[in-house]
């Protein structure tokens, strides 16, 4: 009969035991879940950002065309002077 009841604490102890692994591995697959769900947001914000530096990246190329543009217009007329001392017949 001891040899009985030591068994049955034994298992009474392994069944709460087994109880306590269960509610950790659940606790584990939500936390699991959460980071998943938390990486998924940031891959997403990861390309948000990208597209948003294409964005401003397209923007700058542009400002930098514009800025190319004007200082040509700027360059060659005071070039032309320099080399002809006219100014097109504004003389």
């Amino acid at each position: 009969m001891k040899a009985l009841e030591k068994r049955v604490g034994f298992l009474v102890k392994e069944i709460t035991e087994l109880k306590n692994v269960r509610t950790k591995l659940k606790v584990a697959k939500s936390r699991e879940s959460a980071l998943e769900r938390r990486i998924g947001f940031i891959s997403q914000d990861n390309v948000t950002l990208k597209r948003g530096l294409d964005a401003l990246q397209a923007e700058v190329n542009q400002k930098d065309m514009e800025i190319a543009r004007i200082q040509a217009e700027v360059v060659v007329p005071a070039a032309t002077y320099a080399a002809t001392g006219s100014t097109n017949g504004l003389n």
